[in-house]
């Protein structure tokens, strides 16, 4: 266990948020002889430091860990610390909450670590069912719940350097220590107005990682509706072979080649260099650099497609002007629920999550096989789910013509919709 060249709880940020001690802590050994007393804790606060600006997967620097009066920093760029075993229980007993902030991709970094944490609770998501107005900072709530001031100048310094500075080891210390403080008050309000079990339950699927298979991640660019069999079968290759690439390289998506360019190059069968290069000059953003010295391999991939069309599942029907006064129903329903619960109406069920219900009708409409949609399961989909089905079926004549107009539409490029599958 390392200790600091000076006391870093006498900071004014630290008195002010009631630190007692805050411990380095760089081996398996120093966490479990350090960490046993959080075996019995109700709850601890988790935060998570880490670099992804110039890579697909996250570089783990930094894991931030409090009970209110504790804090102590577990080093997962160097050492073996995040091989504890106490640290491991500890995240996985389901009888200690594990509180975060705008957790995803804190939770996100532990999984990639090897670590499964149970039993969750984001601060972020019960400050959004306690007021209009959508998800908020850190640093807002701390100024309304907790009256203080929480700087953040040091978010995006460099995480993996060592040893890192005092400004960033009292950033770490502070960010875990007020979300442990934010719990409590949260939680009361929440259990108080009935609404804690909603927010736990929220909070088991909505922090848990999401992944994306690269053989179906072309099934997220909705424009995929409007090409052509064997278009499908070069957007599908084009995709996996994409999803892959970055994996293997270990860069973002926009490092290599955007979903705007991959669609580009499937609407054509693209068989030189020259050619491509053509193609993808007409797309207005130019294309990464870095693509190029793959481009002989990309047009191989499609030209090698078509054995994928036969097996190809179809994507999900887009949505459009004639499925507008369906949207507002189910926007209306909403709003009855939001007022009959005393909830904010984004905390019910966002613009997107009504979408991708409506998206999956129309799927099963045309005898597609799909899955039940995520966003609607558990409590919602007990109280809310039943009245937004009934919408459906109430328009189901007027989605049945949209879909035959959709059916009807021959891809020729000139459809002017947005690609909404990230980049």
């Amino acid at each position: 266990m390392s200790s600091f060249s000076h006391d870093l709880t006498s900071y004014p940020l630290m008195q002010k948020l009631n630190v007692k001690s805050i411990q380095w802590l760089s081996t398996g050994v120093e966490c479990d002889a350090v960490l046993n007393n959080f075996l019995q804790a109700f709850f601890v606060s988790l935060d998570c430091e880490f670099e992804r600006q110039t890579t697909f997967f996250l570089k783990p620097a930094l894991l931030q860990i409090s009970n209110t009066e504790q804090v102590f920093l577990i080093d997962c760029a160097q050492g073996d610390a995040i091989h504890s075993t106490v640290l491991q229980h500890i995240l996985k007993n389901p009888a200690i909450q594990k509180v975060v902030h705008s957790g995803q991709e804190d939770i996100e970094m532990l999984h990639q670590m090897g670590m499964s944490p149970h039993n969750l609770f984001d601060t972020q998501w019960a400050d959004a069912y306690l007021r209009e107005g959508g998800s908020r900072g850190l640093q807002k709530l701390v100024e309304e719940w907790l009256d203080l001031p929480l700087p953040k100048a040091e978010t995006q310094s460099n995480w993996l350097q060592r040893p890192l500075s005092d400004e960033q080891l009292i950033y770490a210390a502070a960010d875990a220590q007020v979300v442990a403080l934010l719990y409590p008050i949260l939680r009361e309000k929440l259990e108080k107005n009935q609404h804690w079990s909603y927010v736990y339950e929220d909070c088991q699927w909505i922090l848990q990682p999401k992944t994306v298979n690269p053989k179906n991640y072309w099934l997220e660019i909705s424009d995929a509706w409007f090409l052509s069999h064997v278009q499908r079968a070069r957007l599908y290759k084009l995709c996996e072979w994409r999803e892959n690439k970055v994996r293997e390289l270990n860069i973002p998506r926009r490092w290599l080649i955007s979903d705007v360019h991959l669609y580009k190059m499937a609407e054509y069968n693209i068989t030189s260099f020259s050619q491509l290069k053509n193609i993808l000059s007409q797309v207005k953003n130019s294309v990464h650099h870095r693509f190029w010295p793959y481009a002989e391999e990309c047009i191989d991939v499609m030209n090698h497609s078509e054995n994928s069309i036969n097996f190809l599942e179809l994507p999900l029907p887009p949505l459009g002007r004639s499925t507008r006064k369906v949207q507002q129903q189910m926007a209306d329903v909403i709003n009855v629920w939001a007022n009959k619960l005393g909830l904010p109406r984004n905390i019910l069920a966002s613009k997107r999550w009504l979408n991708g219900l409506l998206r999956n009708h129309l799927a099963m409409l045309l005898n597609q096989q799909t899955e039940s949609y995520l966003a609607f399961i558990g409590w919602r989909s007990e109280q809310i789910l039943p009245d937004l089905l009934q919408v459906l079926d109430q328009n189901s004549i007027e989605l049945k013509d949209y879909l035959t107009s959709l059916q009807s539409y021959t891809a020729t490029g000139s459809l002017n919709t947005s690609l909404t599958a990230n980049e």
